[in-house]
This record gives structure tokens, sequence and C-alpha cells, in this order.
């Protein structure tokens, strides 16, 4: 596991991990969000194949829950979607979602 790219944008953490041959994307939530401990399956926003992890991750030396989707999916083998900057930017709309869904509590 390697960690190809981490960012801070607009308060979250989002990381970029390469893992068994394929790309995953993490965002890290702040202290506070209303899905802090939430079921993946249960925070409704709209990313690459869904979210597929929720958690605390401890490759990022942090408490903070993290959830996450990979690039492993059928069809997924393809250069417009295993690079870095296709994952940065479901990563950053995964953020803007959920600052939407953040503001509604």
């Amino acid at each position: 596991m390697e960690v190809l790219y981490r960012e801070e944008y607009n308060g979250y953490l989002l990381s970029v991990v390469s893992f068994m041959g394929s790309l995953n994307g993490y965002i890290t939530l702040p202290l506070g969000s209303r899905y802090d401990g939430a079921d993946y399956d249960d925070i409704p926003i709209d990313i690459h194949g869904g979210l597929t992890f929720g958690g605390i991750f401890d490759v990022f030396s942090t408490d903070n829950w993290t959830i996450g989707f990979d690039t492993s999916h059928f069809g997924d083998n393809c250069k417009a979607i295993q690079n870095v900057d296709y994952v940065v930017s479901q990563l950053r709309s995964g953020v803007t979602q959920l600052q939407v869904l953040e503001e509604k509590k």
C-alpha cells in the first residue's frame, strides 16, 4: 500500500492510495461530522462505484472517521480511471456533496 496523494480540501483530508494494482480514494471527515461512525451505506453521496469503506484507517495516523471507494470494479482497468487526477476529482466531488448534507443537519 502506497499513499500517492494527500490534500486538505475544505476541512477534509483527501488521500489516494495504490493498493493491489488499483487506486483507492479516501475522505477523512472532520471532527463533529454528522457521519462520524456512520455505515458507509448510509452516506448518500454519488462517488465512483459507491462507497466501499468506512472506519478508522490506521495508515493516516488519525482517529477521525474515514470513508472511501475503490477503482477495482469490472471495467475500471483503464487509464481514464486508474489515475490520480480522476480519483482526486471524485474525492472533491464527494466533499462538495458532504458539505451540502452537513448543512442540512
